[in-house]
């Protein structure tokens, strides 16, 4: 992997301007603020005749059923949310999650979709909305879920996952993200029984996770690595100014992310004047990355759900890579994964220059279980 702070120091001397270098510094620290944490919604369905989650939900969204696509006209894969056109989700996320889709990438399996905030994943059976800013992606689930059943023939809502780590200015937030309890009490309304948590510390670094209450097992092997990283050195951050490389091409090959996915198929976008945003796809698994350079702000994630029994060693590269001052980790798995047990998925004390925080581990009824760590550098304070 491309050492990060060795590829900036040999750009600002191939570039012979120390200007250059400030410059990037004043765009990091002038550009202003913006919250990368994002909303993390995944839901799961499938095909039958009665949708008891679903019952109460409103059809506020019309539907025509005559607008046929040429993958609506596809019937080997129905029933299938891939149904659904590009036009129509980019319908869906402007009008109600208040975003855009600015490109996508499609495999037998997957459909990846790199939005103005984030991204959305589709399978044919469960979709991955992923957002940040000021969007409301929860706001969107009635449409879908109404596209899902109507054109898609998938009624029933099987599992629900919602979560995210702590906004950095809650206040910014509009309904109905506005608090957790908002957001719950929004998602209750839709499918009734379900759980809410809060791991990490209240006065430091919390995670909330909403899940609905389901007794039947998962037989799909799942599981679901996601990194989030703040207080991120600006020396790092730099790559992800246009002004520094001028392609999220040459983003991504300075920080080496693709290096550890290799076998990937990768969608990048470069935002001007900075930010940076990665899909990559293999068959059903996918990884997703995205940046918020700013100084006052600085934040990254990155999420897959490419299967490793242990993912210790791809965390350490992107530590070492990237040098945050704080990591909160999630490893959500189910017991048909190749993980089992997502307490053993990461093993912390390898992770050199940085100390435990918190671990805490939960396990669900439908036969999930998730663990968060959250490691900072000695130095940095909660």
């Amino acid at each position: 992997m491309v050492d990060p702070i060795a590829s900036y120091s040999q750009f600002k001397k191939r570039s012979d301007s120390p200007k250059i270098y400030q410059d990037a510094r004043d765009i990091l620290n002038h550009v202003g603020f913006f919250e990368g944490t994002e909303k993390l919604l995944e839901v799961w369905l499938e095909s039958e005749p009665d949708d008891p989650l679903v019952e109460n939900i409103e059809e506020n969204i019309h539907v025509d059923n005559e607008a046929v696509t040429s993958k609506s006209a596809d019937r080997s894969i129905w029933p299938s949310l891939r149904l659904i056109s590009e036009e129509e989700w980019n319908h869906i996320l402007k009008h109600y999650a208040k975003c855009t889709v600015l490109s996508v990438i499609s495999n037998d399996k997957i459909d990846a979709y790199i939005l103005s905030e984030s991204s959305l994943i589709v399978f044919d059976n469960k979709f991955i909305l992923k957002t940040c800013g000021t969007t409301t992606p929860l706001a969107a689930l009635q449409p879908i879920l109404t596209f899902a059943r109507e054109r898609c023939k998938l009624s029933v809502v099987k599992d629900v996952f919602y979560s995210r780590r702590g906004y950095t200015d809650p206040f910014a937030q509009v309904s109905p993200h506005r608090s957790f309890d908002e957001e719950v009490k929004y998602l209750s309304g839709l499918f009734g029984s379900a759980s809410a948590y809060i791991l990490g510390r209240l006065n430091g670094d919390p995670w909330y996770l909403y899940t609905v209450d389901n007794y039947v097992k998962n037989q799909q092997a799942d599981q679901t690595l996601e990194i989030l990283m703040t207080s991120l050195p600006s020396e790092i951050m730099s790559h992800f100014i246009l002004a520094v490389h001028g392609t999220a091409e040459e983003m991504c090959e300075a920080v080496g992310i693709k290096s550890l996915f290799p076998t990937f198929i990768f969608d990048l976008k470069a935002f001007d004047p900075c930010g940076f945003s990665l899909n990559g796809i293999k068959g059903q698994f996918y990884v997703n990355c995205h940046v918020t350079p700013q100084t006052e702000c600085s934040y990254l994630s990155l999420e897959t759900n490419w299967p490793e029994k242990d993912y210790t060693e791809i965390v350490k590269k992107l530590v070492t890579t990237f040098n945050p001052g704080n990591v909160l980790l999630t490893l959500f798995v189910n017991q048909s994964s190749i993980c089992p047990n997502s307490i053993l998925g990461v093993k912390e004390d390898d992770i050199l220059g940085y100390k435990r925080v918190d671990k805490q581990y939960c396990e669900f009824s439908n036969s999930y279980n998730v663990t968060l760590l959250t490691i900072t550098k000695p130095s940095f304070k909660l």
